[in-house]
C-alpha cells in the first residue's frame, strides 16, 4: 500500500510495477515476490505551483497611466496563479517602468514570479508575458457610494462593510480605517461572484497608507483618487462563477489608518458583492462566520457608513470682472443619506463636487482671476482636479486661506474652467472655494 500518497499497479503477466502519485509526502512500498521482501522509498513532489503561461490585461485611461498598467499586470498574475498548500510566492525586482498606453493601443511586457515551498515541491522561476490593450471606454459616473468608515478605529476581527450591486449600479468605494489593536491586523477588500455565469468589471483603485500620521494619509488618498479620476484610468478582471477575487490586502501595525478609493462598474454579466473585512495578523481572507461590524452613529463624530446614492453635486458659477469674490463650499449638507437605515453620510465623505466657474472680462484689458482654497470649519488640506491638472493645498488651521490656481481672461473674452474636489479624511468640513480678480 502506499498509505494515500502513490496507488501500486503491478501487471501480472510482467511484473513490472507502475506507482502513481496522489499526494504530496513521502511513503515506503513494500514490494514482495516469494520469500524476496524489499522496502521502496517513495517521495511524491509536486510543483510549488502553477503561473498561467500568459496574462491578458484590458485597461482604460486616455492614457492609462503606466505604474497602474504595471500594478494591473501583477494583480492579475497573482489570481491567475495556483500556489500549493505552505508554498510562497515572490514578486523580485519591482514593477518595471513601462510608458502610458494611449486608448485604442496595445502593450506587451513581463514580470518574473518565483514559486518555492519546503521538501515537498519543485521551485518555480518564470517570467510571464503580460499582453495589455487599452479600451475605448466613455467614463460613467457612479451612482453608488458605499462608505466603510465606521467603527473607523478597528479593534474586532469582522465584516465591516458589504453590498452587491448590480450591472446598472456602477459605484464608488470609500474605506478609511484605523489599526486600534495592540498587533498587527489585515485589512481586505474582496470581490465576490455570486452568479452562476462570469462577470467582467471595470477597477479603479488607488490607496494611501498604511501609515500613523492620519493627515498625510487622508491627504494623499485624495491626492491618488482625483489623478486617477482625471486620467479615467482602469483595468478590467473577470470573476468567474462563484469566484472571490481579493481587490486589496492591507497590512496594519497598531495605530496605522489606510484609506481607499475604488471605483466599480460591471461591464459583463448580472451583480457582484464588495464586501472590506478585517482580522488580527497572522490570519486568512475568509468573510464565513465572521461577525457583521459597525459602530453606533454618533453625530458630534464624522465616521459614516452605508450605501448612498447619487453622489456628486454639480454647480455651474458666473463670475466677470469686478465682481465681489464668490465662495462656494464643499462638504456641507444637505448630506446623502444611507438608504438602508436612514443615517446621514455627515461631511459628505467620498462625494463629489464639480464647479464650473464661467469667467468674462468684459474690459478693454487682460484681467488675472484666483481660485482659492479656505478651511473656514476647521484645519484642513484639500486637493483639487483643475481644468484636468492635480492642485494641492496643505494642511493649514482654520481660516488660513492658499491660492490654487491663477489665470488670465483676455480683453472681451470668456473662460470655463472646471473644478473637481472631494471631502477628504482627517480635514474639517465645510470649506469653501473662493473666485476672486483682486
Amino acid at each position: 500500500g502506499g498509505n494515500g500518497v502513490v496507488a501500486v499497479d503491478i501487471t501480472p503477466d510482467t511484473g513490472q510495477v507502475v506507482l502513481r502519485g496522489l499526494a504530496v509526502g513521502r511513503t515506503k512500498v513494500v514490494l514482495k515476490r516469494g520469500k524476496g521482501r524489499v522496502g521502496v522509498p517513495v517521495h511524491v513532489k509536486d510543483w510549488a505551483g502553477y503561473p498561467p503561461e500568459r496574462v491578458s490585461l484590458k485597461v482604460t485611461g486616455n492614457p492609462a497611466p503606466g505604474q497602474m498598467v504595471a500594478e494591473a499586470g501583477l494583480q492579475a498574475l497573482w489570481a491567475q496563479t495556483r500556489v500549493n498548500p505552505g508554498c510562497r510566492v515572490r514578486f523580485d525586482g519591482g514593477l518595471p517602468d513601462i510608458p502610458s498606453v494611449p486608448s485604442g493601443q496595445s502593450l506587451k511586457f513581463s514580470l518574473p514570479i518565483k514559486i518555492s515551498g519546503g521538501d515537498d515541491y519543485y521551485p518555480v522561476v518564470r517570467r510571464v508575458p503580460i499582453e495589455v490593450h487599452s479600451l475605448q471606454l466613455e467614463p460613467v459616473e457612479p451612482n453608488l457610494l458605499l462608505v466603510s468608515n465606521r467603527p473607523e478605529r478597528v479593534d474586532q476581527d469582522g465584516v465591516l462593510l458589504e453590498y452587491t450591486f448590480t450591472n446598472k449600479e456602477p459605484c464608488r468605494l470609500m474605506y478609511s480605517h484605523l489599526n486600534e489593536s495592540p498587533g498587527r491586523r489585515n485589512l481586505w477588500v474582496n470581490l465576490q461572484n455570486p452568479t452562476s455565469k462570469p462577470v467582467e468589471v471595470l477597477i479603479g483603485w488607488t490607496y494611501a497608507g498604511p501609515n500613523r500620521n492620519e493627515v498625510h494619509t487622508g491627504h494623499s488618498a485624495a491626492v491618488r483618487f482625483l489623478d486617477q479620476l482625471g486620467k479615467g484610468a482602469g483595468y478590467v478582471i473577470t470573476l468567474a462563477p462563484r469566484e472571490t477575487y481579493e481587490l486589496a490586502y492591507h497590512d496594519m501595525g497598531p495605530q496605522d489608518l489606510v484609506s481607499g478609493f475604488v471605483n466599480l462598474r460591471i461591464l459583463g454579466g448580472e451583480k457582484l458583492r464588495a464586501e472590506v473585512i478585517s482580522a488580527l495578523a497572522p490570519s486568512r481572507n475568509d468573510s464565513r462566520n465572521m461577525e457583521r461590524l459597525g459602530g453606533p452613529f454618533n453625530p458630534f463624530k464624522i465616521h459614516p457608513h452605508g450605501v448612498f446614492a447619487q453622489p456628486w453635486f454639480e454647480e455651474w458659477i458666473d463670475f466677470k470682472a469686478g465682481d465681489e469674490p464668490v465662495s462656494v463650499p464643499y462638504g456641507k449638507s444637505p448630506w446623502l443619506i444611507d438608504f438602508e437605515t436612514g443615517l446621514p453620510n455627515t461631511g459628505n465623505f467620498g462625494v463629489i463636487y464639480r464647479y464650473n466657474f464661467v469667467v468674462t472680462n468684459p474690459t478693454r484689458q487682460s484681467r488675472q482671476f484666483r481660485l482659492v482654497f479656505n478651511p473656514v470649519s476647521g484645519p484642513g488640506a484639500g486637493t483639487f482636479l483643475v481644468d484636468d491638472q492635480i492642485v494641492e493645498a496643505d494642511f493649514r488651521r482654520k481660516g488660513v486661506p492658499a491660492t490654487i490656481y491663477q489665470f488670465t481672461v483676455g480683453a472681451g473674452q470668456e473662460r470655463t474652467v472646471k473644478l473637481v474636489t472631494v471631502p477628504e479624511a482627517s480635514s474639517n468640513y465645510p470649506a469653501q472655494v473662493e473666485i476672486t480678480d483682486q
